[in-house]
């Protein structure tokens, strides 16, 4: 069982490798509609229209289906650990990754105030 702690701690990890890649990733992931569970509205899935094409576009010549390549992407928070209960990770994992969707989209909205961007 992952502890909230832990969620919290891969997520921020896989946040970051994903502002990394794409600072604008935030933007186009839905915090409502995040089902970590389902390889089409991940935060993967979201971003990069599937699971699979998000490992790809992230993490280049890793094999997520690989045991090797299974534990960075859940270190990352972007998929269960494979111990325990996979749903309830996963529902540990979304609330950690609504969290942080939440406080970008906020912060950029703050930005784009105090400095006249668009809405």
């Amino acid at each position: 069982m992952i502890t909230v702690e832990d969620a919290r701690t891969r997520a921020a990890a896989g946040a970051a490798k994903l502002t990394e890649n794409d600072p604008d990733w935030f933007t186009v992931v839905s915090a409502a509609e995040l089902d970590m569970g389902c390889p089409g509205w991940c935060v993967l899935g979201q971003w990069a229209g599937s699971y699979t094409d998000g490992v790809e576009r992230l993490l280049p010549g890793v094999n997520p289906q690989s045991e090797e390549g299974d534990r960075l992407v859940a270190s990352l928070g972007l998929e269960a650990s494979g111990f325990g209960d996979a749903d309830e990770e996963y529902e540990t994992l979304r609330e950690a990754w609504v969290e942080i969707i939440r406080e970008l989209k906020r912060a950029r909205r703050v930005e784009q105030i105090t400095t006249g961007g668009g809405a």
